[in-house]
């Protein structure tokens, strides 16, 4: 949600929107979002009982497995959401010189990344790269994007809207 509220800002401030379609937009997607990741969470919450239940032999391994389909199908429409939203705001994106892979949701689907401890498209190696402390740090072409993400951070001594005033 950060990336879209700045971005709604961002179209604000530059009058392409007024303030009421601002909260409007902020809202739907918001209520949208929200209503996706409950009912992810809700089938994570149940693919454990199910794994529990699995492992005390209450549930069968075709269970376990439709349970997990469950998940990845929540994943995927969070994910097909996420790109939909993304792709809304492309022509404010492009004049920030950020441009994603088109079918961004099927190059780039949304997976757990480990090293992140957080589900997320962008921690691929065609955005950026790992860094020592389990940051990321966004290739130029998508620098913006350091100041956005808490996970993220700029590449040494570069200097972005985040550490500008630092």
């Amino acid at each position: 949600m950060r990336l879209i509220d700045i971005i709604l800002e961002l179209e604000y401030l530059s009058e392409k929107i007024d303030a009421n379609t601002q909260a409007d937009l902020k809202n739907l997607i918001a209520s949208d979002t929200e209503s996706l990741a409950e009912n992810l969470s809700l089938e994570i919450q149940k693919s454990i009982t199910t794994a529990s239940e699995y492992d005390s032999s209450a549930a069968t391994e075709s269970d376990l497995r439709s349970r997990l389909t469950s998940v990845n199908q929540s994943i995927t429409e969070f994910g097909e959401a996420g790109e939909a939203i993304l792709d809304y705001f492309t022509p404010t994106l492009s004049r920030l010189n950020i441009a994603f892979p088109d079918e961004l949701n099927a190059t780039y689907p949304i997976t757990f990344s480990e090293s992140l401890n957080r589900f997320t498209r962008f921690s691929a190696p065609e955005f950026g790269s790992m860094n020592i402390n389990s940051t990321f740090t966004f290739q130029e072409s998508y620098d913006f994007l350091n100041s956005v993400f808490e996970f993220a951070q700029p590449a040494p001594g570069t200097q972005t809207a985040s550490n500008a005033n630092q």
